[in-house]
């Protein structure tokens, strides 16, 4: 058997009890929910999340599959999923509210901002989303590894613009003129402003004064788990696709 053989056959070893729990855990999405979403009942949903020998049939398999906008082929792992996917994806249905843009972190001010129509024009890639958002929301992924586990490369934020931070909140924060885009918590003292990492092996906090500008709260985020299901070499090739430069992020 050859090399590239050996590597496919790496690939599809994955199960459908496997794939099924990365695929809901990536929507933040529970037996019940999903059971909403596409007509399956939850119980049948829990049988195949727990029993790797649940064998279901083609009408269970379909919506599902449909849902994560996905073959029936990858869904079962007899084929890759495609190596451009974002975490994430799924088909809007009833339940879903909006739909909103996933841009590159060099847009962020623009976008947010109104300044350059010709970046909204050239939006390719959605996601949907069940959450109450502005039309003014979008969303980013992670370029980097390096604020922490939580945030893994590959995550996906949900960005409302329209939403002021509160203690505790999650946010993208521009100070002066840098042109460096901070994702922080933020925590209120009073009338006291501070930022912390997001990343808990960065400790203290830094009091927010001069200029700076909240450019939205993170209102939902999908965790990318793509590592469990595939090589790096997979790994590192979708992430290539749908990621964006790392210049226009802060990271500490």
């Amino acid at each position: 058997m050859t090399k590239q053989s050996d590597n496919k056959n790496e690939q599809l070893v994955h199960s459908l009890q496997d794939i099924l729990n990365m695929l809901m855990e990536e929507c933040d999405t529970d037996d019940a929910n999903l059971s909403r979403q596409t007509g399956i009942p939850a119980s049948t949903i829990s049988r195949m999340r727990i029993n790797q020998n649940s064998n279901p049939t083609a009408g269970t398999l379909r919506p599902l599959a449909k849902f994560f906008d996905i073959s029936i082929s990858q869904l079962l792992g007899d084929e890759s999923l495609p190596t451009d996917r974002i975490p994430g994806t799924h088909n809007p249905t009833q339940f879903t509210v909006s739909r909103v843009p996933i841009i590159d972190w060099e847009w962020v001010y623009k976008y947010r901002t109104g300044r350059s129509e010709a970046i909204k024009d050239n939006l390719r890639n959605w996601i949907s989303t069940e959450k109450n958002i502005s039309e003014n929301a979008f969303a980013l992924i992670v370029p980097t590894n390096s604020l922490g586990l939580a945030f893994r490369k590959g995550s996906l934020l949900i960005v409302d613009p329209n939403i002021t931070p509160k203690d505790g909140d999650l946010a993208l924060i521009k100070l002066g003129n840098d042109p460096n885009i901070l994702f922080r918590q933020v925590l209120k003292d009073g009338n006291d402003i501070y930022i912390k990492s997001v990343n808990p092996e960065i400790k203290g906090t830094k009091l927010l004064e001069g200029n700076y500008d909240f450019i939205g709260t993170i209102i939902e985020t999908r965790y990318a788990h793509m590592e469990s299901i595939a090589t790096d070499t997979q790994t590192e090739r979708t992430t290539s696709r749908v990621i964006a430069s790392t210049r226009h992020i802060q990271e500490a």
